[in-house]
This record gives C-alpha cells, structure tokens and sequence, in this order.
C-alpha cells in the first residue's frame, strides 16, 4: 500500500476515533458536572511559550478543541507504524495502541509541569482518562481496520 494513502487512513482513523472519544467525554462531563479540560491546550501553548491564560474564555476553549482534535489526529501514526511491519492482529493491535496513547498521556503532563505524578491525581481522574483513551483506542483501531479492509 502507497505510504501516503496508509498516512492518510490512519490520521482519518485516528480524528473519527477522536470525534467518537469526544462525544463520550462531553456526555461524562454533563453527567459528572466535571469542567473542560484545558491540559492539553496548556501543554501547547507552553511547548511553543504562549501565554493561556491571556485568551478570552471562548478562545481558551476554541484553542482546547483544535488542540484536541490535533492531538488527536496525530496519533493516527503508530497505526501506519504497526501496519507498515506487519503488526496487524486486533487484539496485540489495541492493546499496544492503548498503552501508547494511555502512558504517554500520564508522562508528558508531568513532564511539562502542568501537573503533578498521575499517582497525585486520584483513582477518579485516572479511571476516567483511563476509560476516554479506551475508548479513543477501540473506535481508532475498528475504523483503521475498517478502513484498510476497503483498500
């Protein structure tokens, strides 16, 4: 398969998987009454040293969606990876990209000093996050297969 064509499946794959999370987070949050999050917009606009909070509420929140469904879309990258060597069984296939898009959520936020140690976050906020990448995980991997299964 053309590089470029499994690029493009994978980082399709990735935003619907991302549109599917979304929902899901947004029903939780009205459930729960929890807040947006703005985490991974701050951790932008920290890397490329912008200022968040100088942003009006709507363009906090604008600036939180784009980010997220970039962010989003991007990790769309390790399933052409996994496809390129062959790596194509479902189950290795979602586990694997569970624990890339899962751990590296708990590391860079951190890492940044946006956050303390996800141990300092509290079982509710890691079994949430834990539940919404699952979820990213489940659609991405259905739809990347389903995707490459028309090609």
């Amino acid at each position: 398969m053309d590089l470029i064509v499994l690029l493009f499946i994978s980082f399709a794959a990735a935003f619907l998987g991302t549109v599917v999370m979304t929902v899901g987070q947004e029903v939780e949050m009205r459930i729960s009454r929890r807040p947006i999050s703005y985490t991974p917009a701050i951790a932008v606009f920290k890397i490329f040293r912008l200022n968040f909070e100088q942003l009006s509420q709507w363009m906090k929140i604008a600036a939180s969606y784009t980010v997220h469904f970039a962010y989003g879309t991007a990790w769309g990258f390790p399933l052409a990876f996994f496809y390129l060597f062959d790596f194509i069984e479902f189950t290795p296939v979602l586990v694997s990209y569970f624990l890339i898009i899962w751990i590296q959520g708990l590391v860079v936020v951190p890492l940044l000093g946006i956050a303390g140690p996800p141990w300092t976050w509290g079982f509710k906020a890691i079994l949430t996050e834990m539940v919404h990448k699952a979820v990213l995980a489940v659609s991405t991997v259905l739809i990347f297969q389903y995707f490459i299964s028309l090609v």
